[in-house]
């Protein structure tokens, strides 16, 4: 479930980090907020409404938060409870970009990878101790699921071959 996390962390940051490059070039260039898919890809939000305009420093502030996101997942893809609550953590800014930006298909995201990170934590947590002390983890040593490790059957045991008929 870690590597589902991660995963999901990365493809926000990716997502997101786009066309945030995008639109940086595009303010900078005078331009205004580019348009995707005919809607402000970093305008027209909660923002706007409140009166803070989308600018070049809301945006590197934005893709600063995405950046973070790039460890987090590291982290979780090595099993470690911290880039589980790293990635929490970033949860919090990312919302509040996701809220006034009014983008709607990341907080769609942010709920499957809180819940990838639940299923995870447990054994996040047993594969930090066992690292801590040295140990080895039954089933291995990240916080996978177990369907994402590998199987018994797929160990490297010792094949045996019937001996040949004569």
């Amino acid at each position: 479930m870690s590597q589902l996390a991660a995963i999901l962390v990365w493809f926000d940051a990716i997502g997101l980090a786009i066309p945030g490059l995008i639109g940086v070039r595009s303010l900078l260039a005078g331009h205004g907020v580019p348009l995707v898919l005919g809607y402000p890809s970093y305008g027209g939000g909660a923002f706007e409404r409140a009166g803070i305009a989308t600018s070049v420093p809301l945006l590197l502030l934005f893709l600063l938060v995405l950046i973070a996101e790039v460890p987090a997942g590291w982290l979780l893809w090595q099993g470690q409870r911290s880039g589980a609550v790293l990635a929490l953590i970033l949860l919090v800014p990312e919302a509040i970009f996701w809220w006034g930006f009014d983008l709607p298909i990341p907080p769609i995201l942010g709920v499957a990878r809180v819940i990838a990170i639940a299923l995870a934590w447990e054994a996040c947590g047993r594969s930090d101790r066992a690292r801590a002390t040295g140990q080895r983890v039954a089933g291995g040593s990240s916080c996978q699921s177990a369907s994402l490790r590998p199987s018994a059957s797929t160990s490297n045991v010792p094949y045996r071959t019937a001996p040949a008929a004569s």
